[in-house]
C-alpha cells in the first residue's frame, strides 16, 4: 500500500473488526459487513452517529475532510457514502458528483446542518439518493441498504420489506418515477411520484387514492421503479404525509379484521 494511502487509513476512524490487508485489485479487504464512509466534521453528532451505526451491525469509517474521502473511496469498496455538504477543503456537493460518476452503485446521502430547498435540489440533482437534515439516525441510514440499486433504479421483493417504507423513502428523496407493485397473487398497480409527491395511482379499474391504498396493502411480491411518464390525469392531491398515515391506518385495519381487496 502506498505510503500516502496508509496515512489516510491511519487518520480515518476504523471499527475494531477491520483489517488493513489488500486484495488483488489493490483495494483494502475490509469486513464483509456493509461498509459506510462518513465524511463530516469531527463533532459530537458524528461520534454519536458512528456509535449508532456500529450498534446496528454496520461498519463505518469516519473522516472529517473531502481530500481523505477521495483516497478512502479508491482504497475500499463502500456501500454507503454520507457527506456533509459543508466540508473543509472540498465542496460536499462536488464530492457527491464525483463519487456518483465513479461508483454508480454507491448509495449516497447528503447531510446538512440547515434547511435549504436550493441545497437539497443541488445535492439530489448531482447524484445524492437521499438528503437528510442533521442530526441523523442509524435507521435513516440503514434504510438505504434495504433497496437494491442498479443503474440508479430500484427493485426488490416485498417479502420482509415494508412497501410503505419504500414509498416513504422515495417521497423523502423527491423522486420522479413510477413505483410498480405486483403481489404473488397477481395483484398489481402503479403509483406515480413526481418531485416527492404522489400524483396518481391505478390498479385494475381502480384509480386515485383507493388504488394507492390497495397497492400499499400488499405484503408479498415484487416492486420496481420505472421511468416517469405523464398519467392521463392527476387523481391524487393530498400531502404525502397524510397519504402515508391513511395507508398505514387502512392496512392495520385490514390486518385486524382480515379484510381483502377485490377488483
Amino acid at each position: 500500500m502506498h505510503q500516502e494511502s496508509q496515512k489516510v487509513i491511519n487518520r480515518a476512524e476504523f471499527g475494531r473488526e477491520h483489517s488493513g490487508t489488500e486484495r488483488e485489485d489493490g483495494r483494502s479487504a475490509m469486513s464483509e459487513k456493509s461498509l459506510i464512509l462518513l465524511v463530516d466534521r469531527d463533532d459530537s453528532d458524528s461520534v454519536s452517529l458512528c456509535g449508532e451505526l456500529r450498534k446496528a451491525g454496520l461498519a463505518v469509517i469516519h473522516t472529517d475532510n473531502g481530500t481523505d474521502a477521495l483516497s478512502l473511496l479508491e482504497l475500499s469498496k463502500f456501500h454507503i457514502l454520507l457527506v456533509n455538504i459543508r466540508l473543509a477543503r472540498t465542496d460536499g456537493v462536488d464530492l457527491i458528483e464525483w463519487a456518483r460518476g465513479r461508483y454508480p452503485g454507491l448509495r449516497i446521502a447528503a447531510l446538512c446542518d440547515f434547511e435549504s430547498s436550493a441545497v437539497k435540489r443541488a445535492a439530489l440533482g448531482r447524484g445524492a439518493d437521499l438528503f437528510l437534515n442533521k442530526p441523523v439516525t442509524a435507521d435513516e441510514i440503514s434504510g438505504l441498504l434495504h433497496i437494491r440499486q442498479e443503474a440508479r433504479a430500484f427493485s426488490g421483493e416485498l417479502l420482509g420489506f415494508d412497501i410503505l417504507e419504500c414509498l416513504q423513502f422515495m417521497l423523502l428523496t423527491g423522486k420522479t418515477m413510477i413505483l410498480n407493485v405486483t403481489s404473488t397473487e397477481g395483484v398489481s398497480g402503479e403509483i406515480y411520484l413526481k418531485d416527492g409527491q404522489v400524483w396518481h395511482a391505478e390498479s385494475g379499474d381502480i384509480q386515485g387514492e383507493p388504488a394507492l391504498y390497495k397497492c400499499m396493502s400488499l405484503e408479498q411480491g415484487n416492486f420496481s421503479c420505472l421511468p416517469w411518464r405523464e398519467p392521463e390525469t392527476r387523481t391524487i392531491f393530498q400531502a404525502a404525509e397524510c397519504l402515508l398515515f391513511e395507508a398505514a391506518r387502512i392496512r392495520d385495519e385490514m390486518r385486524g379484521t382480515s379484510l381483502e381487496w377485490t377488483c
